[in-house]
């Protein structure tokens, strides 16, 4: 095996599939707090989206042509 694959599959699992997996983990031994967790993360999702399509909107330009 290539050894920047190696290396890249290491950062992979160690940064990546790690920390979800130990969210997950979290969220299964602790339901009470992952539920104000899950609320919190999807409040601030759509807080961020809400704030990238006004953004978006403000930068448009009005249509001028009759």
């Amino acid at each position: 095996m290539n050894i920047k694959a190696a290396q890249y599959l290491e950062y992979l699992n160690y940064y990546i599939l790690n920390p979800v997996k130990n969210f997950f983990m979290y969220i299964l031994k602790n339901p009470f707090k992952s539920i104000w967790l899950a609320i919190k993360i999807y409040l601030t999702l759509i807080l961020l989206v809400i704030f990238v399509v006004f953004s978006f909107s403000a930068n448009a330009e009005p249509d001028m042509s009759d």
